[in-house]
């Protein structure tokens, strides 16, 4: 039986970064110290090139052929998480592109479990900054990021830059802690690490006379239209009400957005904006609002601006991040530690850190977080997975144009 391949690593041409040596075809080894100390130009190598894993043991079959379907995908797998802890160590930093509000919180959280790692956050929030990237690297000049934010809007676009390690298959094996549901199973490298559910956010004022509705489909009763003077906002992305396609279907989900476009409801973007508005008495209600933004104005702004959960929840994955590729990465150990993080118990407390709480994944087992709290409710939910994130621009789309709306910008 051969041996566990070592972490052994060498430069990438012309840059200054470490990379993992991609195993031999058929060999199951890798390249001896030598060979890879010339290929980086004489840079040492750590740990050693010596065909073994950290404690010696060999490969069990079913790791050789994790690792083998690992290399035939053309990804890196690691049989060690001692090694992944070693080399970040070494590499010491690590820059990651988040679109985190509590960047402060959530860098302290990272370095309390790992000291040796000097974190630094990249601002990624907004189509802007996202789009600026891709410009930057087709123009060649790419910024030096350990891990990328993978939001479902740019995935055709970042999914090419983040084809690094196997973190699927890793998990699998036990070898990283990442709850299966929030990996990818396609790409196998991005980590959905923080779920968003949508409510219904309302001005009480407005319901001192009728009754709340307690599902989505009465919003489609004659009190919420607008010619009873009814002031309803609704949402131009329809991000949050994509996931009722879990529940639902599609087609019913785009005949329901069809019917209340009918109700001649004001379009709107930007939910913390709109509901500080509707806390000035401006507009009655907003469904399919954010949770932890509805949460977080809510907080602030106390009555009568609520938040009510409707039925079926819907429920997104967010929070998507994964390894930036090895010619992107200076520090692809580092950022792989980082991933890892985000998907347990400190990473999910993390998310929960400041004002827009409940970003925690749906898939956690934190407590205290959102999965706590749609369960506390005892109310159906809808959620969508990976299956049907990897839809969610085809049938945002035509929820849109059900509603007589253009597709959402990116």
């Amino acid at each position: 039986m051969k041996q566990a391949p070592s972490h052994t690593l060498r430069h990438i041409a012309n840059r200054p970064s470490w990379a993992m040596v991609a195993l031999m075809a058929g060999a199951g080894s890798l390249w001896g110290a030598e060979e890879a100390a010339t290929e980086s130009g004489g840079a040492d190598v750590a740990p050693e090139g010596n065909g073994t894993s950290a404690d010696g043991e060999e490969l069990s079959a079913d790791m050789e052929a994790a690792v083998a379907e690992a290399e035939g995908l053309g990804l890196e797998f690691i049989t060690d998480h001692e090694d992944i802890v070693a080399c970040a160590r070494e590499e010491g930093a690590l820059t990651a592109a988040s679109s985190h509000d509590e960047e402060y919180e959530l860098i302290a959280s990272f370095e309390e479990q790992y000291p040796f790692i000097d974190v630094t956050l990249a601002d990624f929030s907004g189509n802007e900054a996202r789009e600026r990237f891709v410009l930057e690297v087709e123009a060649g000049a790419v910024p030096p990021y350990d891990v990328l934010s993978v939001p479902a809007n740019m995935r055709t676009d970042l999914l090419p830059l983040v084809k690094s390690y196997d973190v699927l298959g890793m998990a699998e094996a036990g070898i990283l802690d990442i709850p299966i549901e929030m990996i990818d199973k396609q790409s196998r490298t991005v980590v959905a690490s923080g779920s968003t559910a949508g409510v219904f956010a309302y001005n009480q004022n407005s319901f001192a006379d009728m009754e709340l509705p307690t599902t989505w489909e009465e919003l489609l009763e004659p009190r919420f239209h607008s010619s009873t003077g009814f002031r309803m906002l609704s949402d131009t992305r329809s991000q949050n009400a994509v996931p009722l396609v879990a529940a639902w279907g599609l087609e019913r989900t785009v005949e329901y957005y069809r019917d209340l476009g009918a109700q001649d409801p004001t379009w709107v973007a930007d939910f913390s904006a709109h509901l500080v508005q509707m806390a000035q008495g401006e507009s009655d209600a907003y469904p399919f609002t954010n949770l932890h933004s509805a949460h977080q104005q809510v907080t602030l702004y106390g009555d009568p601006l609520k938040y009510a959960f409707l039925e079926p929840i819907p429920i997104r994955l967010s929070e998507e991040h994964a390894v930036a590729n090895f010619d992107i990465a200076e520090n692809p150990c580092a950022g792989l530690l980082f991933v890892e993080w985000t998907g347990t118990p400190a990473g999910q407390e993390a998310w929960e850190i400041g004002g827009q709480r409940y970003q925690s994944s749906i898939f956690s087992e934190y407590e205290g977080g959102l999965a706590d709290l749609v369960e506390d409710t005892g109310l159906e939910t809808s959620i969508a997975g990976w299956d049907l994130m990897l839809e969610a621009e085809e049938n945002q789309a035509a929820i849109l144009e059900a509603a007589g709306l253009p597709s959402a910008e990116r």
